[in-house]
């Protein structure tokens, strides 16, 4: 079965979209689709395909990418419908994170389309297309990262009998490694005798950055160390270290997607610190309606986590069972989480365990088999899954 995958992600960027896009591509190639992912780009596939670790199981369409930022999606929306025209007969389905794509897919092309809403549909231009989607006949389902997400579509009017939440997911493989700690940190540069706390992802305003470093600076004998982030988010949050005079606390900067994985093996804890009111990018608030493709890697890392107990998160993370749980918002309960940790090998192997084994319910291949079930596709795919229908 050929499936066109339209989505509109800035390649090469500091953001997870494109990760997750990439990586959803190569597991429905993995589940034996002719899928030919249709995106925004003019670099040559095979940087793109060796920057995101991926490998060739999808074939790869560039759409020439918009002029300016603020109109990729409607641009990439337009010329994704215009490219797929030409080529209708040869698709049996459509999947469309693009809102626009996926009505023009379904109510022009005629093409059984079903949209994946990875964001809150809150400005007028998105409500607008949505409303007019909702009675597209050829929308034979629409899928969400997490139930807020979802409840708001079917607020717009989209029917809820055709809802599915599928989180964002996890390679689960790429943990099974024999890359152990010691060396890991040997190839990345890091003191071996020190106990080492990470935080691995962006560091947008509410992710609670500045409550780490306060909580560093009551634990000096830790390593504190932040793995990725935007280059001016990087800048402030060192600067603030800088005046607290927070010298356990070091950034790496930028890593790119396939070389993450040797800090995860490096580390000994791993923090979300988010608080009451964590953002995205954009600035908005999405601490009830996130779904973060971080909490799944971590989750697989077996490592034992240590997070805030905010709505995005508890959906899959439960206190003394998979997790440590904390309030947000507070530099003590950081520091009182770390030391809970700390003081007791045996809560953190079970819970980093646990967390590993549910953390195959966020694989990539249960996300593709929610997505295309009831819809007629065959798949070949292998594991256990777990599937939420609504």
């Amino acid at each position: 079965m050929k499936i066109a995958y339209v989505a509109s992600p800035k390649l090469f960027s500091r953001g997870a979209s494109s990760i997750e896009v990439l990586r959803l591509a190569e597991a429905m190639g993995r589940a034996g689709l002719d899928v030919e992912l249709i995106i925004p780009g003019s670099s040559g596939d095979s940087d793109i395909f060796e920057y995101y670790g991926v490998n060739r199981s999808f074939k790869l369409k560039l759409i020439p990418e918009a002029p300016g930022l603020s109109t990729r999606h409607i641009y990439h929306g337009l010329r994704s419908a215009l490219y797929t025209y030409r080529k209708r007969a040869e698709y049996d389905l459509v999947l469309s994170r693009n809102i626009l794509y996926a009505l023009l897919a379904s109510r022009v092309l005629n093409l059984p389309t079903i949209f994946d809403a990875h964001h809150p549909v809150d400005n007028p231009g998105s409500i607008a297309v949505l409303k007019l989607l909702k009675d597209a006949q050829n929308l034979i389902k629409f899928v969400a990262i997490s139930e807020g997400i979802g409840d708001i579509c079917v607020e717009l009017g989209l029917p809820r009998k055709k809802l599915a939440i599928a989180p964002n997911a996890v390679d689960v493989e790429r943990f099974n490694t024999d890359l152990a700690p010691r060396d890991a940190r040997k190839e990345l540069g890091l003191p071996e005798g020190k106990t080492i706390i990470s935080h691995i992802g962006n560091i947008y305003p509410g992710r609670g950055i500045e409550l780490l470093i306060e909580a560093a600076l009551e634990l000096p004998d830790l390593l504190f160390l932040i793995v990725g982030g935007e280059q001016s988010d990087i800048d402030r949050y060192k600067q603030i270290s800088l005046h607290r005079g927070a010298d356990n606390v070091e950034f790496t900067g930028f890593i790119p997607p396939g070389g993450v994985f040797k800090h995860f093996i490096a580390t000994d804890l791993l923090i979300l610190p988010y608080t009451s009111k964590m953002t995205t990018k954009w600035g908005r608030i999405e601490t009830k309606v996130a779904s973060l493709l971080k909490l799944s890697e971590y989750m697989a890392s077996g490592r034992p986590i240590i997070s805030t107990n905010i709505p995005a998160v508890t959906s899959a993370l439960k206190d003394g069972v998979n997790s440590i749980l904390i309030e947000p918002d507070s530099a003590g309960a950081i520091v009182s989480g770390i030391k809970n940790a700390l003081s007791d090998r045996g809560l953190c192997e079970r819970i980093a365990s646990q967390a590993q084994n549910d953390s195959r319910g966020y694989s990539l291949e249960n996300r593709v088999a929610t997505i295309f079930q009831d819809t007629g596709v065959s798949l070949t795919l292998s594991g256990s899954l777990g599937i939420q229908e609504h």
